[in-house]
């Protein structure tokens, strides 16, 4: 039986990275919000969390260098957030929202930089958030 969207954790997630609506992300009992309070509140080590923010921000600081592949950087991000996983760092969520990124970066037509740039908006977010609820 197919999932229905609502039992999705990252049915918030948006479907057009390159035009995110920020307004109903960020705030306050938005999206994201929500999301870490449902989902990685607990879950999730603060330390964690940085580990990949900081690869996401490693990444940004190459996307000038004309040699660099931006789809190869993302797509080291899965086996390692899924090692991460197999240890009992994250949760699956966290599994599903890293993937989820790599895809919406990845997605054919667009501007692939500015999807990245706002996918790292997006992760900030989290952190943020998961910071604010107390993540250790």
């Amino acid at each position: 039986m197919p999932q229905r969207q609502h039992d999705d954790p990252l049915a918030w997630f948006p479907e057009d990275l390159e035009n995110p609506e920020f307004e109903r992300l960020m705030p306050e009992n938005g999206d994201i919000d929500n999301f870490v309070k449902q989902h990685l509140r607990g879950k999730i080590k603060i330390t964690q969390l940085r580990k990949f923010f900081d690869e996401i921000v490693s990444i940004e600081r190459k996307l000038d260098k004309p040699d660099f592949n931006l789809d190869a950087e993302l797509a080291l991000l899965i086996p390692k957030v899924k090692f991460a996983r197999a240890r009992g760092l994250c949760p699956e969520e966290f599994v599903k929202l890293i993937s989820k990124i790599q895809k919406g970066v990845n997605e054919d037509g667009g501007n692939k930089i500015e999807k990245f740039k706002n996918a790292r908006k997006i992760l900030e977010a989290v952190v943020a958030y998961c910071k604010y609820y107390g993540g250790g």
